[in-house]
């Protein structure tokens, strides 16, 4: 049976996948939201896998937003502080996927233009610190990998994981792992974003006051992943942005004979941010339970992504199940427009005060 348990990340994410086959099981964390997420709801998960005797196969990390690497950071950093003491770690752990930075740069001028712009400019105001920060904090993770001896993108020969062509699914226990992105087109792509913006601030620091850097130049090194078990099938994005998304899964052949793809959950890209969900992407990447890990910061899950797919639903009569972390003030905004009951589709919400909602297709 393949699941997928959703942890509450607050703004962040931290997803638990599942699979159980004839007494063995798979375990695969994904991301882990801030640091606070570690401490207040993904150690007592991991406890609880540990205390029936099981291990995490492997641990991804999507990309190095703080709402996604601090909590892995707090996690490995605490394996190391047993191993130090005597201590054997609490729950092993079989490998790391960390596409690092500095690896996706490819020329390795992207992160010291950057440094170089916040020197410049100053660190007040500045929203490009926080990026590097991340990036920092990504480093951090890999350290503490290979501190611990996890082996890190083993599977790659500990190169950096991209999609490519021909498709090469990976075995992680009993799931079949696609990787569908980032591919080297939309690595290019992004890198000549990083570089036009650079271009830009650098021609006029003042400017960089207030900016959101990733509203110009999302991340390198986001992992988007098609899991597969048991007949079932999950789309898991990351932050990533939809029409690289759907650019990715044509050019693997993914798509069936009308650009589409049908999935039995999709984690919405980037907390349903709709700056990620191009017009038509709900009618092209189809889903029976669509997943939203998000607590309104920004604004997110955007009222504007979920009318998009209620609509989309609706033109196409469907039904689909709306899972989210967090009855947050958009989400509110939603159903309140849009009642369940009336509209062809179910809410679930995590319970507060819970650690987790569980998404089985």
């Amino acid at each position: 049976m393949l699941k997928l348990r959703v942890i509450q990340a607050r703004a962040g994410d931290c997803l638990l996948l599942m699979h159980d086959d004839g007494g063995t099981a798979t375990r695969v964390l994904i991301d882990g939201g801030m640091k606070d997420i570690y401490r207040d709801h993904l150690r007592p998960v991991l406890e609880a896998l540990a205390a029936d005797g099981e291990a995490l196969d492997l641990v991804v990390l999507s990309h190095v937003d703080s709402d996604h690497v601090r909590g892995l950071n707090t996690f490995f950093s605490e394996l190391r502080d047993q191993r130090d003491e005597g201590q054997a770690p609490f729950i092993a752990v079989g490998g790391l996927w960390h596409n690092a930075f500095s690896e996706t740069e490819e020329d390795g001028t992207i992160t010291p233009r950057l440094r170089a712009l916040e020197q410049m400019a100053g660190v007040a105001g500045v929203s490009a610190v926080g990026a590097l920060s991340t990036v920092g904090e990504g480093s951090i993770l890999r350290g503490l990998a290979v501190d611990l001896r996890v082996p890190i993108n083993a599977v790659r020969q500990g190169r950096p994981i991209l999609a490519g062509k021909p498709v090469e699914p990976v075995m992680v226990g009993g799931v079949k792992v696609t990787i569908v992105g980032p591919t080297k087109a939309n690595l290019d792509a992004i890198r000549a974003e990083w570089k036009a913006w650079l271009d830009e601030k650098a021609a006029a620091p003042s400017s960089l006051a207030g900016v959101e850097l990733d509203d110009t130049a999302p991340n390198l090194s986001s992992l988007q992943m098609l899991v597969e078990a048991d007949g079932r099938r999950m789309l898991l994005t990351g932050d990533g942005r939809g029409d690289h998304l759907l650019d990715a899964l044509d050019t693997l052949g993914l798509l069936d004979a009308n650009g589409a793809i049908e999935v039995d959950v999709l984690k919405l890209p980037h907390h349903g941010s709709i700056r990620n969900v191009p017009a038509d992407f709900f009618d092209r990447v189809i889903a029976r339970t669509y997943v939203a890990s998000a607590n309104g910061q920004y604004g997110n899950p955007d009222v504007a992504t979920l009318e998009r797919l209620l609509a989309s639903a609706r033109s196409a009569g469907r039904t689909f199940e709306l899972v989210v972390t967090n009855r947050a003030a958009p989400v509110e905004t939603f159903v309140r427009a849009h009642p369940p009951a009336r509209n062809g589709y179910t809410l679930t919400v995590l319970a507060a005060g819970e650690h987790f909602v569980d998404v089985t297709p």
